[in-house]
């Protein structure tokens, strides 16, 4: 494993003493109201987004990992266990807008935290056939994790899991059923949108 897997691995996974009965600070509610104005602000003039996506990162035998094994079993586990892991990530609960407000939203207050060492924010676009979605925009070194970008795909799933597992995502079913994550074709993002078919964005 590469010194930048190394440091990114241990920044992401460091673990925090819990605190119990501890209520959050303050600003943290201010964090959360400027992250809900930001994604409302965004909601109005979303970016054009003609590009092709290719979910090779999707397909093939998982990868065996025991830190992103953790991080699904606590996201697929009981919603408090989900709300720990997004707690100790630094993650706040988004509140109000559509689906791809609410998931800007949550990976907006990720790339603020310790995920920041991954994510580098996220925003609203839409196709030319006004197809809407997220643009997950990606660190460079989401691609050297010595597993091809596998386990940093793997992260990012793992993370939207635990936010709709632990009540910080308000969507219904058949959006998560639905939802696409997929690479922008020669870019250190990824295009979240809802759709039955893969690699449909814009189509």
């Amino acid at each position: 494993m590469n010194t930048v897997t190394r440091q990114f691995i241990n920044l992401i996974l460091e673990k925090e003493e819990k605190q119990e009965n501890k209520e959050k600070p303050k600003r943290e509610s201010e964090r959360q109201k400027k992250l809900r104005r930001q994604a409302e602000k965004a909601s109005g003039s979303r970016k054009l987004l003609k590009t092709a996506t290719d979910n090779s990162l999707s397909k093939g035998r998982p990868i065996t990992d025991a830190g992103l094994a953790n991080m699904k079993y606590r996201s697929n586990g009981t919603p408090n266990e989900a709300k720990e892991m997004l707690d100790e990530l630094g993650i706040t609960k988004a509140s109000g807008g559509n689906w791809d407000t609410l998931i800007s939203s949550i990976f907006n207050s990720a790339a603020q935290g310790k995920m920041g060492a991954l994510i580098d924010g996220s925003q609203l676009v839409k196709s030319p056939t006004n197809q809407e979605g997220v643009e997950l925009k990606l660190k460079s070194q989401w691609k050297q994790d010595d597993k091809g970008g596998k386990r940093s795909f793997g992260f990012i799933r793992a993370l939207m899991a635990a936010s709709n597992k632990a009540g910080y995502l308000s969507i219904g079913s058949t959006v998560v059923k639905n939802l696409r994550v997929e690479q922008v074709q020669g870019e250190d993002s990824f295009i979240i949108y809802v759709s039955r078919k893969a690699t449909n964005w814009g189509v």
